[in-house]
């Protein structure tokens, strides 16, 4: 007799219930009913689909089982689609949320990215492929934040039983090392998602992009591009931040080097940001010597670290103000300074300058972004170079200054 196959108990039902289990789980939200059918039958091959008419019933869904990505409709009996995402991020905070709306109904697409963290949205009438394509970077990125999720609360596991370990069993010192290490590849992977979990609002700004040109240049299209730039902005800092400090943070960074002259290098960075001193009527001035001695460094680094600091001057000076850029050589060594005559420290700001994520006490000047990395990044590089970094100020509204100290023979 041959020996007994399990899977041989698994008839085709059985077969596409056990797929159906493996497929992403879509709330479909229409109070038209045709639609419903129409996109569970066209979807239903991707995703494990199930609908609802009505928002209650759709809520009474989401507290039954979890789901992946909801997609509703704007107009709802009883309720906007707005509202039923809204109350969704309670109950199923690591779903991805699109919307669907009437080109009538785009003003409120500007509402539903700020309050109902709508990752995408969707015009009517539908394009079929468009939104198959769409939800499948949804379940893409709601896996993402599922993971996410599960190792953030297996990061919290290990911080409590390590502390537990180190009170109860200090001679197991070198058992709790080891863990740091984990926690710090942990650390990292999660940096990465978290990277990663930014192409949302990119995404969200390429739609925006696409009704603009599809509209005419009205108050709502104003709004839109606001958003736009706006979210461009802040994710292009953020993610360039945070690949330049998991660059940093690797165990073997980039410590390649060339021979640079610092007066060519300050002159290109103080050019990288003339525009956006004339913004704000800020007045740079460079105060160094063509004759500045060359010393080595990694160019890119260096000049990532001047750029931060000239950036940080602008942002914290008001209109109308001063920023001096000036070099001097002394003792085998070469100090690069940035001093502005903008919002200044206190005490507690200069002691927490160079932290990771440390926001400091004043705001930028003209509503500028700030990661609160910036200056980590220049003391991590500044280090990576055998140099120093240090800051001065004489207290709130009378300035600040960041001096950079490299030594010239640091081959």
């Amino acid at each position: 007799m041959p020996p007994s196959d399990s899977r041989a108990d698994i008839g085709p039902s059985g077969r596409a219930m056990e797929q159906s289990t493996l497929l992403p789980t879509m709330l479909l939200v229409d109070d038209e009913k045709h639609i419903v059918e129409n996109l569970t039958e066209f979807l239903q091959s991707d995703f494990r689909v199930v609908s609802a008419t009505h928002p209650r019933e759709a809520i009474a869904i989401l507290q039954q089982q979890p789901v992946d990505i909801i997609i509703s409709d704007l107009r709802l009996p009883d309720m906007s689609g707005i509202d039923l995402l809204k109350q969704s991020i309670e109950i199923a905070p690591n779903c991805e949320r699109i919307l669907i709306t009437a080109y009538a109904d785009i003003s409120n697409v500007i509402q539903s990215i700020n309050e109902a963290k709508v990752s995408y949205y969707l015009t009517k009438p539908i394009d079929l492929p468009q939104i198959r394509l769409i939800a499948q970077r949804a379940a893409e990125l709601a896996k993402l934040r599922q993971t996410n999720s599960r190792l953030v609360a297996e990061l919290q596991v290990y911080n409590h039983q390590l502390e537990e370990k180190v009170k109860l069993r200090s001679a197991e010192l070198h058992h709790a090392h080891e863990q740091l290490k984990q926690l710090q590849r942990t650390r990292e992977q999660m940096i990465n998602m978290a990277i990663h979990d930014l192409k949302a609002p990119l995404s969200n700004i390429q739609l925006v992009l696409t009704e603009i040109r599809r509209l005419c240049p009205t108050k709502e299209c104003q709004e839109l591009l606001t958003i736009a730039h706006d979210s461009s902005d802040i994710a292009y800092a953020l993610v360039s931040d945070m690949l330049s400090v998991a660059s940093l943070s690797r165990p073997e960074p980039d410590t390649r080097r060339e021979v640079i002259e610092p007066a060519a290098l300050l002159t290109a960075s103080i050019q990288a940001f003339t525009q956006a001193a004339q913004r704000k009527s800020i007045s740079i001035h460079a105060d160094y010597s063509a004759e500045l001695p060359p010393f080595s460094a990694n160019t890119r680094k260096l000049r990532e670290a001047v750029d931060n600091l000239i950036s940080n001057a602008i942002k914290y000076t008001p209109t109308g103000g001063d920023i001096t850029v000036s070099a001097a050589a002394y003792n085998s060594h070469v100090a690069i300074s940035i001093t502005d005559s903008g919002l200044g420290m206190t005490e507690e700001d200069m002691d927490n300058a160079f932290g990771e994520f440390k926001r400091l006490s004043a705001q930028p000047t003209d509503g500028e972004s700030s990661t609160g990395l910036g200056l980590f990044i220049v003391k991590r590089i500044v280090d990576l170079h055998n140099g120093t970094v240090s800051v001065h100020s004489n207290g709130p509204g009378k300035g600040t200054s960041f001096t950079i100290t490299l030594p010239v023979d640091n081959q």
